[in-house]
């Protein structure tokens, strides 16, 4: 690959081998082509830092979870930190220091194993990445970023409506999860589920409070009371129990 001083700059050399010593030596070319010998040659060593991974995370709570990583690697260098950052979920690898990422660091001598954080003060049902490290004399090494979810809030018991002989109006209340959580509405007497359309079926429907609205659930029985739940998922699929049952008498003949 042939460039001008200008054009390589200062040149980042990636996909280097930990611990090694690599060489460099340059040649000149002018414009018919003809090329100059080798200048002497430069070496430099890649540094060392702990080879870490970040493993799942465990023992996800509304506002915490435990995340989990090992140092695999020491490379005979002592280890004086390991611990994780995480941030908003942003599919892209950052480290400390960085705008909107936290940690969480233990200090001391550590060889390889695993080991183990609870970060808290998260938000209910949110999506974060983390990442472990750890630390020597020539600075941090990282595990890749691993996406990580809350839980959502168990909901509120819904407000059921409105009755006629074949209809009510069921309003889920979300219980301070976020716009993004998704619910599914359960009719306690037959087990079914409301459908999109109002009807109940036999599979769990999931949509977000904003989508669902204010719901009319259709082809009713008259003078039969009809009972309600609700339960809230995030986005990785992990639901609460049920909330508080709510009913409304009896639909109208």
């Amino acid at each position: 690959m042939w460039s001008t001083v200008t054009g390589w700059g200062t040149k980042p050399i990636t996909g280097l081998t930990t611990g090694i010593t690599y060489g460099f030596k340059v040649k000149a070319r002018n414009s018919d082509g003809l090329e100059s010998a080798f200048g002497a040659t430069a070496s430099g060593t890649t540094v060392t830092t702990p080879a870490v991974s970040t493993l799942p995370a465990t023992g996800a709570t509304t506002t915490s979870v435990t995340a989990n990583g090992t140092i695999t690697n020491t490379y005979s260098l002592s280890v004086t930190s390991r611990g994780f950052i995480w941030y908003d979920y942003t599919d892209s690898d950052k480290t400390i220091g960085q705008s909107g990422v936290v940690n969480v660091t233990q200090e001391g001598t550590f060889d390889v194993g695993t080991f183990s954080a609870t970060i808290s003060a998260l938000t209910v049902c949110k999506h974060y990445n983390v990442r472990a490290f750890a630390t020597n004399e020539n600075g941090y090494g990282y595990g890749a970023r691993i996406s990580v979810w809350t839980l959502p809030g168990v909901p509120s018991a819904p407000s059921v409506t409105s009755p006629t002989s074949s209809t009510l109006l069921v309003t889920i209340n979300e219980n301070d999860n976020p716009p993004a959580a998704e619910y599914a509405i359960q009719e306690t007497s037959t087990g079914n589920y409301v459908q999109a359309n109002g009807t109940l079926g036999n599979t769990a429907f999931w949509q977000t409070a904003i989508v669902w609205g204010t719901k009319t659930v259709t082809t009713l029985s008259p003078n039969t009371q009809y009972t309600f739940q609700v339960k809230a998922r995030n986005g990785n699929n992990e639901e609460t129990g049920f909330s508080e049952t709510a009913s409304f008498g009896k639909s109208t003949q």
